[in-house]
């Protein structure tokens, strides 16, 4: 498998954590795979022997990527996936928008066990992702956001302190407040993790 960047090692503990105690692991979804690091991890270690895994992503990288995302991130992500994906698992990928790739799911009205929410870093992405995605998620799912605290805790990004809304936390917040009494939550470190009721 080839790989540029590991943004994902670093959760594995509190990932395993949360989906170790997922009753049902036959149908997982991606927002944001990037070369599909998380992707491959899901498929070798959670997603059921005769899963499906879909992931959404434009391939295209976020705001923070443009000066090194590679033209061919979506055949890399389709390699490495190829390389892991059993006999009998399935995956889908949609190359599109999460607005775009996530309406389609809700018009064939997909159902998923576990979401995992990893796209555009900006807060208005971030609610619109979790919002359209917490109607596909079966009752006793888990979804995970990812970068809970990215652009809080690091100092590496200044423009933070001007422009904050381009941080999912304010997202992952307004997702919270609005639909609290519908989840519980299972996670609380640089990501969030619910349960659906």
């Amino acid at each position: 498998m080839k790989f540029t960047a590991d943004w994902f090692s670093h959760n594995v503990k509190g990932i395993s954590s949360c989906l170790s105690r997922l009753q049902n692991r036959d149908k997982f979804l991606e927002i944001g795979c990037y070369e599909g690091l998380s992707t491959t991890w899901f498929i070798k270690n959670f997603l059921n022997e005769n899963g499906s895994i879909t992931v959404i992503d434009t391939f295209e990288g976020g705001e923070e990527h443009k000066s090194y995302v590679s033209d061919s991130l979506y055949e890399t992500c389709k390699q490495n996936i190829d390389e892991v994906i059993g006999e009998d698992q399935k995956y889908h990928i949609i190359k599109d928008t999460s607005y775009n790739g996530l309406a389609k799911l809700i018009l064939n009205n997909e159902k998923f066990d576990f979401i995992y929410i990893d796209g555009s870093h900006t807060a208005a992405d971030v609610l619109t992702d979790a919002v359209m995605a917490f109607p596909l998620l079966n009752s006793g799912g888990m979804m995970i956001f990812d970068d809970y605290t990215w652009g809080f805790n690091l100092g590496d990004k200044p423009y933070i302190k001007t422009e904050p809304l381009k941080c999912p936390k304010y997202g992952i917040d307004a997702f919270g407040y609005v639909f609290n009494n519908l989840f519980k939550e299972i996670l609380c470190t640089n990501q969030i993790g619910i349960m659906k009721l």
